[in-house]
């Protein structure tokens, strides 16, 4: 199968492209992959996708900023256009020269140029939406995709065709299964030197770092000093650490080994798996990956976020007992060290969160994306 696959500008849109493509060339090894990405500088799909042993092409594309005000907005969307236009001949070329059976488009604003070149050009195109409520872009490029694949089941009655819709669950890496495991749990904490009993606390706040999670966990650490048995994992986001730094010394409570503090949390598949309980927003990539690990949360999701999608990808988690979904504007720090002191102290109702958590864990999610591509390919 030769596939090209357009997503990033976030973890959250380029790592379901990568665990679609590595399926795929597990499932059909002689496979070939050509990802599109964006021209704007650091952007991640032009670091990662290398890393994984992936080719990547650069295709014109911009994003229109809905905060900038009237005029700029005017101004955004002409450049926007132009953009497009330049991105979908761009895409053409790409096309004739790869020969693409398919092409998969995950999100991010280097999509909109590939969907629309596939449609002129004929050739089977796929998209898949990782919210509970789909972006705009998404809802507006399905008119051109065979079908979109749901992370969220709830997200179909958001399409014009529902009836294109195939609820597939978010693709998550293979190195993150059978994490689940007391075992896996043990190995984690070996590794990153943790002792074994600790009750482990992970936050993070995305790729971007949240100001209102740091501050929180802030407190949280002042309460807990002290305390034996007690590790704080938090990722600050590259802007914020030098502040964090800064309080946490001042107060007195820089611990390298207790409280493990950074802008970025690199091995994230082993902090999250050395972890008790997590705290994090609410992002699809996030979740799926919390729940494939198997790990009881508590949500905070970005108010800001399109649609207030990142509150329905939560509640998903929370109605099923898998964490607690708790919003922005209702929480304090005496309320959530109450709730996570309340966890720290019954396991049981921990481990009864987990067995939730994994229970909605999208296990098969790109086998069936895999599936059905290969289905509608035999059938054409």
């Amino acid at each position: 199968m030769r596939v090209m696959i357009a997503g990033g500008g976030t973890g959250g849109h380029l790592y379901p492209a990568l665990a679609i493509a590595d399926k795929i060339k597990e499932r059909e090894p002689g496979s070939e992959f050509l990802f599109l990405g964006s021209p704007y500088k650091d952007v991640i799909e032009c670091r990662v996708v290398p890393q994984a042993g992936y080719r990547i092409r650069i295709v014109p594309c911009r994003w229109v900023d809905r905060a900038e005000g009237p005029l700029m907005n005017f101004i955004g969307l002409f450049l926007t256009a132009g953009m497009t236009a330049a991105g979908i001949v761009k895409s053409l070329w790409l096309m004739k020269r790869f020969k693409p059976d398919v092409v998969i488009g995950t999100g991010g604003f280097v999509c909109p140029p590939m969907l629309v070149a596939s449609h002129l050009a004929k050739i089977k195109s796929y998209l898949q939406e990782q919210n509970a409520i789909p972006g705009m872009t998404n809802k507006l490029l399905s008119r051109y995709a065979e079908r979109v694949f749901l992370g969220f089941e709830s997200a179909a009655e958001h399409f014009a065709d529902p009836g294109k819709t195939v609820y597939s669950g978010n693709p998550v890496r293979s190195i993150f299964f059978g994490l689940h495991t007391d075992e896996a749990k043990a190995a984690a904490r070996e590794k990153l030197g943790i002792p074994k009993d600790d009750f482990v606390l992970t936050a993070f706040g995305g790729s971007l770092g949240s100001p209102k999670i740091n501050d929180l966990c802030f407190d949280y650490i002042a309460g807990a000093a002290g305390k034996p048995g007690r590790t704080t994992i938090l990722g600050t986001g590259r802007k914020h650490f030098a502040d964090c730094e800064a309080r946490l010394k001042e107060a007195g409570l820089w611990d390298e080994k207790k409280v493990r503090v950074s802008p970025f949390i690199v091995d994230m598949m082993d902090v999250i798996t050395a972890a008790d309980l997590l705290i994090c927003r609410a992002g699809a990539l996030s979740l799926a990956e919390t729940t494939v690990c198997g790990k009881p949360s508590i949500l905070i999701p970005l108010p800001e976020a399109m649609d207030n999608h990142q509150y329905y990808n939560a509640k998903s988690i929370a109605d099923k007992g898998g964490a607690i979904l708790i919003e922005e504007k209702d929480i304090d720090s005496a309320m959530l060290c109450w709730q996570i002191e309340e966890l720290a102290e019954d396991p049981a109702k921990l481990r009864k969160m987990a067995e939730a958590s994994y229970a909605c864990a999208p296990l098969d999610a790109a086998d069936i994306i895999y599936e059905t591509m290969k289905k509608d390919l035999e059938t054409r």
